[in-house]
């Protein structure tokens, strides 16, 4: 052997519970000894076996060390990265509220009790409510959480505002008659005091 590469990356990234096979080429391609170790330097991060297959154990970094049974001096190393799975949540459409943001993304093992994050709120609009196709929430908030990234999305409505106004009618106005209340506006599902009718002599 005079060479050795892998077919991919040498830095790779898996979530805890996966795994991937390092694939070893050879130069010359007709070498007669293509046998090779392969190591790991943390093996609570990755496992690596015999046949090259790496397994994400727990979140860190570690190296894979892959040597020529050739000859010692050839060998190449590989960066693992192992990272949780992770929970989001994502406004869909085009309404904001101004100033309200989104819950940080949370990171779990497979297996994990999560709970939801709450609503948020806003004056004057109404939020959907946290809503995924990714799992099954409980009737608490809660699921377990899978060999997967979780997503959660939600939209705003902004409630209607209304204007209630007030005017005389007709062609009899008394020049004593009282002013006319100011507009007012008021939200869908507000409730409104009607201004007491006024009254003049005669």
């Amino acid at each position: 052997v005079e060479k050795m590469e892998i077919s991919g990356n040498k830095e790779i990234t898996l979530k805890e519970g996966k795994d991937t096979v390092i694939h070893v080429v050879f130069t010359p391609e007709d070498a007669t000894n293509k046998g090779v170790d392969f190591s790991s330097s943390d093996e609570t991060v990755v496992k690596v076996d015999e046949n090259g297959k790496v397994t994400a154990v727990g979140t860190g970094t570690a190296t894979i060390t892959v040597i020529s049974k050739d000859n010692e001096e050839i060998k190449i190393t590989i960066d693992v990265t192992v990272e949780k799975y992770f929970v989001r949540y994502e406004y869909v459409g085009s309404i904001i509220p101004e100033g309200v943001g989104l819950p940080a993304v949370g990171e779990y093992s497979s297996g994990d009790v999560v709970t939801v994050e709450g609503n948020p709120s806003a004056e004057g609009y109404i939020f959907s409510g946290w809503d995924t196709e990714d799992v099954i929430v409980d009737a608490e908030d809660k699921f377990i959480m899978p060999e997967q990234d979780i997503v959660f999305k939600g939209s705003w409505t902004k409630i209607p505002e209304y204007k209630v106004t007030y005017e005389y009618i007709g062609d009899i106005i008394p020049t004593d008659a009282p002013e006319v209340p100011g507009e007012a506006v008021y939200k869908e599902g507000s409730e409104v005091e009607i201004v007491v009718t006024p009254s003049v002599d005669g």
